[in-house]
């Protein structure tokens, strides 16, 4: 008797793994009996079978180092992994696997974390596995895992791109050692053509997979997006150079992907007008570069016409100091000075100004629409 499908769902945390697992689970999947409960990070649920939640998270704390980082995703800032460390749990995937064979119809599981385990699981599973890998715009990740709350990516802004490229160049591998059992798709590109997706489904695994699901599952303040010709992707373009090229790797490689549409942001460059500005934009900055991206980009997509001046107050942080060499280097007007706290920052900025108001915005604070335009009426 052969072995029923097995498939598994990959990819990094924040791109949208639990509304692939929610809709496989509606086409007839079984995604496990003992799912992780929903919570105010995922409050649709996250659709993890507990069982091989907890058995990944106890391989990837033995092949991580005690070092700062986030362990519970396989991921420290020095990014050593000692895979060889995961062969002691083979009997425990074996029982999981045999437990879940038994059902005798199609199973799998999902957790991100299983992109750091591919080669671990495959082996378990002999090769008779499906693999559905999801990717997502590093951006919107970045931004979704800063919008939980959480004090690790508070304090460590810079760590969500560095750990977006840590998983997706795993599953990018295993994608191209393993294209003939592999789906490869942009999260960013499902959410636009359902019907594609459910078609590859039911071509590539034999699931009555319909698109309509979709509608039913998709909560509608998920997935925060914006444009393709938005500034982020410019922004991270200059600042997040190896990220970005793993990216367009990711969309050549997809079997359903972006067509790297998010390129038209690098095409699209905010200019300066020759006459006066009637509104300056000054963002005094002192070791918060991540933070700045973002702040830029408010500005640039709120209030294109604005003079925007950076002012560099004395930052320290090598990341910083990165993200602003890369911002000057992409044409932005970045000032340096010695750290004298953010009123001299400020006053710095607005002395070198030129507009008719001025607006100084916090290097980690964003402008919401319709407020540069509603301020200068006023």
């Amino acid at each position: 008797m052969s072995a029923p499908l097995r498939l598994i769902v990959a990819g990094m945390h924040r791109s949208g793994t639990s509304l692939v697992a929610s809709l496989l689970a509606a086409w007839n999947v079984r995604m496990g009996d003992r799912l992780l409960p929903a919570d105010g990070g995922n409050p649709a649920g996250y659709f993890e079978d507990v069982d091989f939640l907890n058995l990944n998270r106890r391989i990837l704390d033995a092949c991580t180092p005690h070092e700062a980082g986030h362990r519970d995703w396989g991921w420290t800032e020095s990014e050593a992994f000692n895979a060889a460390l995961s062969s002691a749990h083979r009997d425990a995937a074996t029982a999981l696997v045999d437990t879940r064979d038994r059902a005798g119809h199609a199973w799998g599981w999902k957790d991100p974390r299983t992109s750091m385990l591919l080669d671990f699981w495959d082996d378990v599973l002999e090769s008779n596995a499906r693999y559905l890998f999801v990717y997502r715009h590093p951006w919107e990740v970045a931004d979704s895992m800063l919008r939980t709350g959480a004090d690790v990516w508070l304090t460590h802004p810079h760590y969500p791109a560095r750990i977006w490229t840590h998983y997706n160049r795993r599953i990018l591998d295993f994608h191209r050692r393993h294209a003939d059992r592999t789906l490869l798709v942009s999260t960013n590109r499902l959410l636009r053509d359902p019907a594609a997706f459910a078609a590859l489904i039911r071509e590539r695994f034999h699931i009555d997979a319909d698109p309509a699901t979709l509608a039913g599952l998709r909560a509608n303040d998920a997935f925060v997006s914006h444009p393709d010709e938005d500034p982020l992707p410019r922004l991270w373009h200059h600042a997040n150079a190896e990220a970005m090229d793993l990216l367009g790797a990711l969309d050549d490689a997809a079997t359903l992907g972006n067509d790297r549409a998010w390129e038209a942001s690098l095409r699209k460059r905010t200019s300066q007008s020759a006459t006066p500005p009637r509104l300056s934009v000054v963002i005094p900055c002192h070791n918060d570069g991540d933070y700045l991206l973002d702040a830029i980009a408010s500005v640039e997509r709120n209030a294109s016409a604005a003079e925007l001046i950076i002012v560099d107050d004395g930052s320290t942080q090598p990341r910083t100091r990165e993200v602003l060499a890369a911002l000057r280097d992409a044409g932005h007007r970045v000032i340096e000075q010695p750290q004298a706290g953010l009123s001299a920052a400020r006053n710095r900025g607005i002395a070198e100004s030129s507009g008719e108001f001025f607006l100084p915005l916090d290097a980690d604070n964003r402008l919401l629409p319709g407020f540069v335009d509603e301020a200068l009426s006023f």
